[in-house]
């Protein structure tokens, strides 16, 4: 894997653009960050992605962490990894324009019955079928945030970004661990991700003022707004 210092640091510029969103509205990083780094280059995705990204929620965990329902992130977590693992299993099987286009589908339909009304009660059950879905759409169509997030629409911006980091703190440590069983994550990879770190640290710090935009009942609206987008752009992508 090569890249530049110019690549790295572009890399750093879009790492940082989508930290300021995900430290916004709780998620969002790999939807803004992903397409601009293929761009840039494409060996600056995923590992290198998933390493800068770790270190943006962990910080996002800790800077929120009086708002963590710990008992919530256990049940989320529950379902995570038997979907991750489903997740993997079903890559050789499953086209990836098919599943973008059937994830895609499935979270606009969330959004559509949120917009109207309907809502899924945030408890056991939904946080473990959430999970679920955030390990197996995460694994299979690069996109795991919107299941997860779509539960927490009601709740308030501190609350939303605290367990969505912790729950995705997860999600990145298996994801790197299964790379690194897939050959695909080794020192090199591991170096150009801390190298984009200081986007990260860029982008959250400019979250601390943006967060504040969230309140009176806009961190639900820009939750369903992102979750919009991410599914447009896997539905483009099967097209």
């Amino acid at each position: 894997m090569i890249c530049s210092p110019l690549q790295i640091v572009l890399g750093a510029c879009a790492i940082g653009l989508g930290a300021a969103i995900q430290g916004t509205a709780g998620f969002g990083m790999a939807l803004i960050a992903a397409p601009l780094l293929a761009l840039v280059n494409p060996a600056l995705a995923p590992a290198p992605m998933i390493v800068a990204g770790g270190s943006l929620t962990l910080c996002m965990a800790w800077r929120e962490r009086h708002a963590i329902e710990w008992r919530q992130v256990g049940l989320a977590g529950v379902g995570l990894v038997p979907g991750t693992v489903a997740g993997a299993l079903a890559v050789s099987s499953l086209a990836g324009t098919s599943a973008n286009l059937l994830f895609g589908s499935l979270i606009l339909l969330g959004v559509v019955l949120s917009l109207l009304g309907c809502s899924v009660a945030l408890n056991a059950k939904s946080l473990g079928a959430g999970g679920l879905l955030c390990g197996f759409m995460s694994t299979v169509a690069g996109v795991g945030g919107p299941p997860i997030a779509l539960l927490y629409q009601c709740e308030s911006g501190p609350t939303i970004r605290a367990n969505l980091a912790t729950i995705f703190c997860v999600g990145n440590g298996m994801a790197l661990i299964g790379l690194w069983f897939a050959n695909d994550f080794g020192p090199q990879q591991a170096a150009v991700g801390l190298a984009m770190i200081p986007g990260v640290l860029a982008g959250l710090w400019a979250s601390c003022f943006t967060g504040r935009l969230l309140g009176g009942g806009r961190a639900r609206w820009a939750v369903l707004s992102l979750s919009s987008i991410s599914a447009l752009a896997l539905i483009a992508h099967s097209i």
